[in-house]
């Protein structure tokens, strides 16, 4: 999960003791006692859709191995060698307070919270993994990316949500946004193409909006007045309900949520949901906590610039059509190609709803 923090960073060689304690074997079977014993009390596991992409994680982070017989292994002479590794020097302060605050030994450890900081710290690892000029695939992209963050996949989609990425409307290519790619002509002709409105802050459409647009959507705004209920939220948008979007936020754990897209005519259901994540510990927080991960107020919810890059679940009755989803305010919905704002969202699609009651 992304972090997101306020806090100074601690002592460059404070991963050593970690290290050690994980290059000894007798602590290594304590550590997984007490894993062991944590993930039965909270009767949690790890979903097959995401156990062999976890368990290569941590094999490029140097803890896994597979040894003779192809099974995974703590890689304990790896991380002996890491520990013979020479401290190395103190490097000098960048004369950027939130560049020394956020980013440690060239990798950021944390995002911060304030906007005004988060977008220092977003210019600067555009600057160090994206050239004037130059159009990357989502691949070498996230190659780049690993280099300065433990989580390329949000810091990829915060760099199209500030406007300073461009994404193609397939997420195949992106670019420096606005910049002139190699050989002549001008920055619009050479650019990603990312189709109509794909850049952020157009009108006054609000941060959702901008969003939306600056992941290559082509987004129609609607307002009408503060409704009630979806029904009338449907028929002042001028759509059936099957059409409108409900934006959930479901608590996994202590800091740890996702966002979860269902239509408005079916039941978002907690029973698949909770088979799909691999966990019964799953609940829904209150106004003032979804608030506080999303950034918008319940009844407004919507991926779309969220303060906090969340994974997101989607329904998929949802799929093949135009949907209208929630603008960030009260009465205003953004209506969107689904199978494109579900490609850009990265979205896992899944059976998460029951049907209308007859």
């Amino acid at each position: 999960m992304t972090r997101h923090d306020d806090g100074a960073a601690p002592a460059s060689e404070g991963w050593r003791p970690v290290v050690a304690a994980l290059a000894n074997a007798e602590q290594r079977l304590l550590l997984a006692e007490v894993i062991t014993d944590e993930a039965r009390r909270r009767d949690t596991t790890v979903a097959a859709g995401h156990r062999d992409k976890g368990l290569a994680q941590l094999a490029a982070a140097g803890l896994l191995a597979r040894d003779e017989n192809a099974e995974w292994r703590i890689d304990a002479a790896g991380l002996r060698a890491l520990l013979s590794t020479p401290a190395a020097a103190a490097r000098p302060a960048s004369g950027n307070e939130v560049i020394d605050k956020f980013v440690r030994d060239d990798r950021i450890h944390a995002f911060p919270a304030k906007p005004a900081q988060r977008h220092q710290l977003l210019e600067w690892a555009a600057q160090r993994t994206l050239s004037p000029g130059e159009v990357l695939s989502e691949p070498e992209l996230t190659s780049r990316l690993e280099r300065i963050t433990d989580d390329p996949v949000a810091l990829r989609r915060y760099l199209v949500d500030a406007g300073l990425a461009s994404r193609s409307p397939d997420g195949s290519a992106y670019a420096l946004a606005g910049t002139e790619a190699p050989g002549s002509g001008s920055a619009t002709e050479n650019a990603v193409p990312t189709g109509p409105c794909t850049r952020a802050g157009t009108g006054d459409d609000g941060p959702a909006a901008a969003a939306a647009r600056a992941a290559g959507l082509e987004v129609s705004v609607t307002r009408h007045g503060q409704v009630s209920r979806l029904a009338e939220a449907a028929a002042a948008r001028g759509i059936p309900p099957r059409d409108l979007i409900k934006t959930l936020v479901v608590r996994r754990s202590e800091e740890d949520y996702v966002f979860v897209l269902v239509t408005g005519d079916r039941t978002f259901s907690w029973p698949k949901l909770r088979a799909l994540l691999g966990t019964n510990r799953l609940s829904m927080p209150d106004a003032a906590e979804a608030k506080d991960v999303t950034g918008y107020e319940r009844g407004t919810i919507t991926p779309f610039g969220a303060t906090r890059v969340l994974p997101v679940y989607a329904d998929r009755a949802m799929a093949g059509r135009r949907i209208s989803i929630g603008g960030g305010a009260h009465g205003v919905g953004l209506t969107v190609d689904a199978d494109q704002a579900l490609r850009v969202l990265e979205a896992t699609v899944a059976d998460l709803s029951d049907p209308p009651a007859a």
